[in-house]
């Protein structure tokens, strides 16, 4: 089947789709898929709407976001950063009131947080920010570096040309959200371009393993971490050159890159090094041992807090 641009299921807004052509230079149609929602456990904890108030402020209209977009972005990049805590409760119109919003953007923004594994259902009682152990992010990275770098190499081998411009223009994308500061644009063309390649292998128990994990903090490293973003944009053109030109050793190896130049990077900014766990599984593998030993102690001392990892 000949992919188009036009007809890939993209989950984009309409700032989304500005960035797109701006930095591709035409028009593109798009459209919305949904991701499986997640059911993680967590400890709860109750909020108040000053101490909600303190940490997030009343949403600005914008020509090409919708609202729901705007108070999703808000509360993802505020439960990323550790503003507000695992296991704290969030009620519609607590929620509403500190955003200065109706309380309908808000029902849809939680909804799609709970499918992106931020938040919980807690019954009538509205949501609850979930908590991620230590294990649990290691495991996801490690998770990833394993699934998604076959991914790449079943691409490459797959023959998808069709595929690459696709590739190219999400990365494109990228960058320019990037460059506007649009996160949670970047967030979700940097999670169709994960997206397109795994569908490139025509392995559909692939696809569903690798959707499974992708949710929650280790997805949200190029919108929470500085300069995150255009140092996916660079080895994602590694990943997309491997692919396009038929080579699927170095389309798993860039991959692997990749997924292990995020998680060094987001450990980073907890002012750690890479666990032992993922530093024992990796730096055995020759293409991601310089990434592993990447950060040294003097690094680490600078880095910037952004979450914490219970």
């Amino acid at each position: 089947m000949h992919l188009q641009v036009s007809s890939y299921p993209w989950i984009l807004g309409g700032m989304t789709k500005r960035a797109v052509v701006a930095a591709a230079g035409q028009d593109q149609d798009v459209a919305t898929v949904p991701k499986g929602a997640r059911s993680p456990g967590l400890r709860t904890r109750n909020s108040t709407s000053d101490k909600l108030s303190e940490v997030l402020s009343p949403v600005e209209g914008h020509e090409f976001v919708s609202a729901v977009d705007l108070v999703a972005d808000s509360l993802r990049r505020a439960i990323a950063r550790g503003r507000i805590e695992p296991g704290t409760r969030l009620r519609h119109e607590e929620v509403a009131q500190s955003l200065g919003v109706s309380r309908q953007p808000v029902r849809e923004a939680l909804r799609q947080l709970q499918v992106e594994g931020f938040v919980l259902r807690m019954g009538s009682r509205g949501y609850a920010v979930r908590e991620f152990s230590k294990t649990e992010v290691a495991e996801a990275y490690h998770l990833r570096w394993l699934l998604e770098s076959e991914a790449a190499y079943f691409a490459a081998v797959s023959d998808r040309q069709e595929s690459i411009r696709p590739l190219m223009l999400l990365n494109s994308g990228i960058q320019a959200a990037h460059e506007m500061q649009l996160d949670a644009e970047m967030t979700r063309l940097n999670s169709d371009f994960h997206r397109l390649i795994r569908e490139c292998t025509a392995m559909p128990l692939l696809v569903q393993l690798i959707d499974k994990i992708w949710v929650g903090i280790t997805v949200m490293t190029p919108a929470v971490i500085p300069e995150r973003g255009l140092r996916s944009v660079k080895e994602h053109e590694a990943i997309i050159a491997a692919i396009r030109d038929g080579r699927p050793e170095e389309a798993r190896a860039a991959m692997r890159e990749h997924i292990a130049a995020a998680a060094i990077d987001y450990y980073h900014t907890q002012g750690v090094d890479l666990p032992q766990s993922l530093r024992s599984r990796w730096e055995g593998v020759s293409h991601t041992r310089k990434e592993v030993g990447r950060i040294s102690e003097a690094e680490a001392s600078q880095s910037v807090s952004v979450t914490s990892v219970r």
